[in-house]
C-alpha cells in the first residue's frame, strides 16, 4: 500500500492504480478462503479513497477502526475523507481520536489531505 501512496502522490497515478489492483486481487482471494476476515480493511478503504470511490471506502475504514493496530491510521483516513466531503464535525471528530490512539497518525491526515 506504501508503495501505491508514494505513486499517487508524486503523479504517477497509472503505477499507483496498478499496484491498488493488486490489493483488491487479494481481497478477493481472501473473501473466498476466509469470508469475515477484516485483515485488508484499512488496505481496501485506503485504495478507494485513493481512487475517489469515497462510498466503497466508508465501511472498510469503519471496520478497520475495530483493529486495534490498525485504529488511528483508519481514523486518520476517514478525517481525511470527511475533510474532502467538507464535513468538518465528523472530519474534526475522526482526527482528534486518531491523535488520541497515536500522536504520529498526524502524518497519514496530511499525507491525504495534500
Amino acid at each position: 500500500m506504501n508503495i501505491a501512496v508514494n505513486h499517487y502522490f508524486i503523479g504517477e497515478r497509472e503505477k499507483a492504480f496498478s499496484f491498488l489492483a493488486r490489493i483488491f486481487q487479494i481481497d478477493k482471494l481472501l473473501a473466498e478462503n476466509l469470508p469475515n476476515s477484516n485483515v485488508l480493511a484499512l488496505y481496501l478503504g485506503q485504495a478507494h479513497f485513493i481512487r475517489g470511490e469515497i462510498e466503497l471506502a466508508k465501511p472498510y475504514l469503519e471496520k478497520a477502526l475495530g483493529i486495534y493496530a490498525d485504529r488511528a491510521a483508519a481514523a486518520m483516513t476517514l478525517a481525511a475523507l470527511y475533510a474532502k466531503a467538507g464535513d468538518k464535525e465528523k472530519e474534526r471528530y475522526h482526527f482528534n481520536n486518531g491523535l488520541y490512539w497515536d500522536q504520529n497518525s498526524r502524518r497519514i491526515f496530511d499525507i491525504f489531505t495534500q
